[in-house]
């Protein structure tokens, strides 16, 4: 077998080797027989030629406009940025048809078909219309309003009042809505000895409507308050109530506010069951239950009415205003 050397490196290549297996070097060997010229001599590392190409026949290329890199014509962003290569727009596609239905165009045709009737109407009301625009009137009927005048609450005037014991001395029934300090008192262990009650009867000239019921105690003498018997445990009740109302009072001085519901009545009775018992302050104590004042806070039961004539339009479907209590 026939050997080389390698004319690069000097090693010793077989006969049957192109190429050298230390260096890699291409072996051609023209003149000897057999020997292969159509292969180009070359070494490794080496750039190739050129390929002799015609102009005419490499592709077409563009230049980025981002960042200034080489690209073919045929891409549509940059290899190297990816940044937009074509501006023209992008393909779209088609805007599909509007298909009505047979259900869609029957809405239409209706709702036109409406649209035209109220048109037609509108225009026959403006121009069409009666030329006595009287007629088309209401008759006018004379109505009747009244004006109900205001009613507050507050303290209601009694004509006169009834105690079963007249009291003593000055200090009698009548004290008790006098509006003044003078006080009304009885001698109540004398009175609960005798098996009585003791109850104050209220009476009005006129019916009222009662809201609530003030209890006055002895106020600007807290002793004397003390040394009193003072009303505890109260009845009370009306013409028109259905049942009597029971209040307990608390031991204290001046005012205590009693609710009491009542809508038409003449008088109201007050009926006291029971009594704080008096103290002994500095080795004296009183046997009298002593009462300063009672107060009825209410209103009139009926209301005053100004009845005042006015002329008006009565219109079908309006209530005609009445006469209020």
């Amino acid at each position: 077998m026939a050997r080389h050397v390698c004319s690069e490196c000097g090693a010793t290549v077989s006969g049957n080797e192109q190429f050298c297996p230390t260096c890699g070097t291409f072996l051609s060997y023209p003149d000897e027989p057999g020997a292969d010229t159509e292969y180009e001599h070359f070494e490794l590392g080496e750039t190739p030629p050129p390929a002799d190409i015609p102009p005419s026949r490499l592709p077409a290329r563009v230049v980025c406009p981002s960042c200034g890199t080489e690209n073919l014509a045929t891409n549509r962003h940059c290899e190297e940025c990816g940044a937009r290569l074509s501006q023209g727009p992008l393909p779209a596609a088609p805007r599909p048809a509007v298909q009505a239905t047979a259900g869609v165009r029957a809405v239409i045709a209706i709702g036109g078909l409406l649209l035209g009737v109220i048109l037609i109407a509108l225009i026959f009301q403006i121009f069409g219309g009666d030329d006595d625009p009287d007629s088309t009137l209401p008759p006018t009927a004379e109505s009747t309003s009244t004006t109900v005048s205001p009613v507050q609450v507050g303290l209601l005037e009694p004509l006169d009042v009834e105690c079963n014991v007249e009291g003593i001395g000055s200090f009698i029934c009548e004290n008790l809505i006098s509006g003044s300090e003078a006080l009304y008192q009885i001698n109540w262990p004398d009175h609960v000895d005798s098996g009585e009650t003791l109850s104050v009867t209220i009476r009005f000239r006129t019916a009222v409507a009662i809201t609530r019921i003030d209890w006055r105690n002895i106020a600007n003498d807290e002793t004397r308050f003390r040394r009193n018997y003072r009303a505890r445990a109260l009845t009370i009740s009306a013409d028109d109530s259905f049942s009597d109302v029971q209040a307990d009072l608390q031991n204290l001085p001046g005012v205590q506010e009693i609710e009491f519901a009542s809508t038409n009545t003449n008088q109201v009775t007050i009926t006291v069951d029971s009594a704080w018992n008096a103290e002994i302050i500095e080795d004296n104590v009183f046997t009298e239950l002593a009462i300063d004042e009672i107060q009825v806070i209410g209103r009139p039961a009926t209301a005053t009415t100004n009845p005042t004539e006015t002329t008006g339009t009565s219109v079908p479907g309006e209530t005609t205003p009445t006469s209020a209590p």
